[in-house]
Formats: C-alpha cells, structure tokens, sequence
C-alpha cells in the first residue's frame, strides 16, 4: 500500500504500526492523523477501503490456503497419514480443490473416501473450501465497485482510478 510513500511507511512503522489491521484500528481510534497527518492517514485508509473491497471479491470461488496446520486440526487426517498428506497439500500450493481432487486420485494410498469426505466437510465450514467459481475480472471489478460506490459518490474516487487500482492488484495475485 505504501510502495511510493516510503515516510510514511517510517512513520507508520516508528511508532509500532506493521499491518494493514493494525493502521485500521490505529486511525479508528484518531491516531493516524496525529502521526501521517489528516490528509495522509484519510489516504491510506481509502487504500485500505478499496483494498478490503477487492480481497472480499477475490476470495469468492477461493478458499483460504491449506497447510499442516488446518489438516491436523481437521481431525480427518491421522497422524500415520498426516506426512503425506500435509506434502500433498504443499504441493497444491494449499488449494483445497487441487488436494481434494489428489486425494480422490489416490495419490496418497490407503487413504479412505470416508476421510476424505470428512476432510471435505471441515474445509466448506471452516472457510478453506468455496465451492463458487472464481470470478473473473470484469466480475470482481464490477462488484467491489458497487461495494465502493459511496467513496464514489463522496468524491474520494473516481471509477476509472478505481480500476487501475484493482487491474493493479489483480495482477499481483495467483490465477
């Protein structure tokens, strides 16, 4: 967010502010303006609107990613197979659908449906697994606009500066 703006970046960081939740819950409280000054910290946290906007889009049809980690709290994965699975996962780069689809494939032997199902079921529940299709760009640009359309109409952007914005940030991301 604060690639061009490395003093502010310096600033945010003197006084212990390293993430976007903590800069959020800084300037709720008033203290943002106090360091980066109104104009700065109202910048940053219009950033951070738009960025918010297009992560909530972007997580449509992707699940949050899946690790070791995820699997051992599932309880589906034992722990005779937890080694093979959690390396299955890795290399799906922690896609729930590619692992699930491995699994199904019967690249970890011996591993029962059953389980499978049951790992399945965790992951749609617990938010790792979003049976939706991706939305492409035009989708997603077109509904965090509508999410966006107060700071809009409130003059804190326009749509074409919005867009660039988010043609930005959708080129940084995985497919």
């Amino acid at each position: 967010l604060l690639q061009n703006d490395l003093q502010s970046l310096h600033s945010l960081l003197k006084v212990r502010v390293r993430t976007v939740a903590m800069f959020t819950s800084y300037h709720a409280k008033g203290y943002a303006s106090d360091v980066l000054g109104e104009e700065t910290a109202a910048s940053i946290a219009r950033e951070v609107s738009i960025l918010d906007a297009f992560l909530d889009a972007r997580r449509i049809g992707r699940g949050r990613p899946v690790d070791r980690f995820v699997l051992e709290a599932s309880a589906a994965v034992s722990p005779l197979f937890l080694d093979q699975v959690a390396d299955l996962a890795a290399s799906c780069d922690g896609d729930s659908k590619k692992l699930l689809a491995a699994l199904r494939a019967r690249k970890v032997s011996k591993f029962h449906t059953s389980k499978i199902n049951d790992l399945e079921h965790y992951l749609e529940d617990n938010g790792y697994l979003d049976a939706r299709d991706p939305l492409v760009f035009d989708a997603l640009q077109l509904r965090v606009l509508r999410v966006l359309e107060p700071m809009i109409a409130n003059g804190d952007g326009s749509v074409a500066d919005l867009s660039a914005r988010l043609q930005f940030y959708y080129g940084l991301g995985p497919g």
